[in-house]
């Protein structure tokens, strides 16, 4: 059997949560000799381009690094001159083709952020914000070419945090639970004594991208599921409000807000009024001939 230092390891993600992992795997005898990720890409109020932290990361660390547009038949090329191990997928956004996936020895292991088959898909940390779900998770599971539908090689629950945590904030915790896990499981496929299990198809749920038109917060709608938006909706696509002014509208984006059980009341904390720097909402409003609704939120 292979000591986990002599393994060559490609790890495919693009944010930030996967560099924590990476970083962690890197660091405790799972060398990572390849990163692939997603290209750079246009960001900012300038749009300026801009790299993604798996490619500084890998920058940093002198490890090569790949950004393929799409993954086509070429891309093998690059990939299969080595004899590979594991493939390691974190958050890496895109389709993988089953030729790829069965590419390495011990196979394409995928860190999900969700207690499958709960939760399928691009957003399993948002859409577990959003609907206020009560156990949250990580599943360790072998990818096949299907959405997170291969077996699971081992899962940790965990309840949800309170008060309800950003997507930002819930993300972090996950990932930082997950590493320990991962670095187990890995440890148990190379040994041959990790059992994976196939998931119940039956009761698979599944996610879905936000768009930012969604984030509009009205403050008509009930105040909790409106607090539950703005928490998911943290750090993209972003929440707002249209405030109404004596000619139209000024759009506000929500930073941060908080929510009283006790009061039943939602309140938003700072935002960013359009072309403006950040402020609290109650400070913004003040002396504002604006509608009782929005001074509520105040």
């Amino acid at each position: 059997m292979k000591s986990s230092t002599s393994l060559k390891i490609a790890f495919f993600g693009t944010p930030q949560w996967a560099v924590e992992v990476a970083d962690y795997l890197h660091n405790n005898n799972f060398p990572i000799s390849l990163v692939v990720c997603n290209p750079d890409s246009l960001q900012g109020r300038g749009m300026t381009l801009q790299s993604p932290p798996m490619k500084t990361w890998a920058g940093t660390h002198n490890i090569p690094f790949l950004q393929p547009e799409k993954i086509k038949e070429h891309f093998s090329n690059e990939i299969d001159n080595q004899a590979w191990d594991f493939f390691i997928v974190v958050a890496y956004g895109k389709i993988m083709p089953q030729w790829l996936l069965d590419n390495p020895r011990y196979g394409t292991i995928n860190v999900h952020f969700s207690l499958l088959p709960l939760f399928r898909g691009p957003t399993p940390v948002e859409t577990q914000v959003f609907q206020g779900a009560d156990n949250i998770g990580i599943s360790i599971m072998k990818l096949d070419a299907e959405i997170d539908h291969g077996p699971v090689f081992s899962q940790k629950e965990i309840p949800m945090p309170f008060p309800l945590p950003s997507s930002s904030e819930l993300g972090a915790l996950l990932v930082e639970e997950s590493k320990e896990l991962l670095i187990k499981t890995l440890s148990d496929i190379i040994a041959g004594t990790a059992q994976p299990k196939e998931q119940n198809h039956d009761e698979a749920t599944f996610t879905r991208k936000f768009i930012k038109q969604e984030g509009e917060i009205n403050p008509d709608d009930n105040p909790y599921d409106n607090f539950k938006k703005i928490q998911s909706f943290n750090p993209s696509p972003g929440t707002f409000i249209l405030l109404p002014q004596q000619k139209g509208y000024v759009r506000l984006k929500i930073v941060s807000a908080h929510y009283d059980f006790d009061l039943k009341k939602l309140t938003l904390n700072r935002v960013i009024p359009e072309g403006k720097k950040e402020i609290n909402y109650s400070e913004y409003i003040l002396n504002k001939d604006i509608s009782d609704k929005f001074k509520k939120l105040g």
